[in-house]
């Protein structure tokens, strides 16, 4: 399985760490004669790489982690052309796209992502903000094309949300979700309750790792909006949020008094994201709440997510992961390119 990976950032060095680290397990989980095989890299402004044969991943991590970029790299192996080229041009048969989310910056990766599907290629994402907005019509033209378009790590990396219901839960239907799907948010909380201002939880957690050099997105709810809005549409049917139709509170408001109120019932203050179906449409809400000790989500620490999906038949299900960082999202990507070529093996 050839694999043409958009992004060479922490995530993507992730993914291909990897597939070096894991190539025995690969090798004992594939059939014989099947590999996972990265025969291209498309970056915006370091330099594209390419060869059918598959590019040498440890001389290409080492070169970069030395260099920052990867024009420069054997002449054998440079692409002269820009990365919307190798995705139009290159002979590949998955597209793993982990190009930096941004919601200003959204139509220029869905498009690349648009041409990739309409060449019937498959396309595996991590890219919340493309998911979200263009959803419906990127489903769509993989349906046309005979491609598949997956895309669980754009929600919780470490939980195959989608594949589960798909795989574990058929004909169940989701008739709400309630949990906490923003990691960074969920560690600011922790270490605010534990005496923290705002602003030192938040450098903590970019030192540590589990939040952006800028995280305002997650600080102030719209990353939790943004994929409980996928979860909507993905699970639930529901129409195209705009932000605007979504009520959003961060936590910017959030009091030493809730904390100590929340402290006092043996609860913990969480940013919840909510869908729910009411009278035929669904709606959403992301704001902190005095979660009680009896539900699994106010158990969640540091910046682990987990939600309660209620279905109409199988009653309470309820998916968490502690994971987190680029490592967790590379693992990700490559959970949805292994469950596709399963998939594609079986049928």
């Amino acid at each position: 399985m050839n694999v043409l990976l958009l992004g060479f950032g922490s995530v993507g060095r992730a993914f291909c760490n990897l597939l070096k680290e894991q190539e025995f397990s690969l090798k004992e989980l594939l059939p014989a004669g099947v590999e996972v095989k990265v025969v291209g890299i498309g970056t915006k402004t370091r330099g594209c790489l390419f060869s059918r044969d598959g590019l040498p991943l440890k001389q290409i991590l080492d070169f970069e982690s030395k260099t920052g970029k990867l024009t420069g790299m054997d002449s054998l192996y440079a692409y002269p052309y820009d990365s919307e080229s190798l995705v139009s041009e290159g002979d590949y048969d998955l597209l793993v796209e982990c190009t930096t989310s941004s919601m200003s910056s959204r139509g220029g990766v869905a498009r690349l992502i648009k041409i990739a599907l309409d060449r019937g290629k498959t396309v595996v994402t991590c890219n919340s903000a493309v998911v979200y907005n263009h959803y419906f019509e990127l489903k769509e033209l993989s349906e046309q094309k005979g491609a598949s378009f997956i895309f669980d790590s754009a929600v919780i990396a470490g939980v195959p949300l989608f594949s589960f219901m798909k795989h574990c839960l058929p004909c169940a239907k989701v008739v709400s979700c309630y949990g906490v799907i923003n990691g960074t948010s969920n560690y600011v909380l922790e270490m605010m309750e534990e005496g923290s201002t705002l602003d030192e939880a938040i450098m903590e957690a970019v030192r540590k790792g589990c939040a952006e050099k800028d995280p305002l997105l997650d600080i102030e709810g719209t990353d939790s909006a943004v994929k409980a809005s996928i979860i909507a549409q993905v699970l639930m049917g529901a129409s195209f949020h705009a932000l605007e139709e979504i009520s959003i509170e961060g936590i910017r408001n959030v009091t030493p008094e809730m904390f100590r109120k929340a402290k006092k019932e043996g609860a913990r203050v969480k940013l919840v994201a909510k869908i729910q179906k009411v009278l035929g449409s669904v709606q959403i809400s992301v704001r902190p709440e005095v979660v009680p000790s009896d539900n699994p989500v106010s158990r969640l620490r540091g910046a682990s997510k987990g939600v309660i999906m209620t279905t109409d038949i199988a009653g309470e299900v309820y998916l968490a992961s502690d994971g987190f960082g680029p490592r967790q999202v590379g693992y990700g990507l490559l959970r949805d390119v292994l469950e596709y070529i399963s998939g594609k093996i079986k049928t």
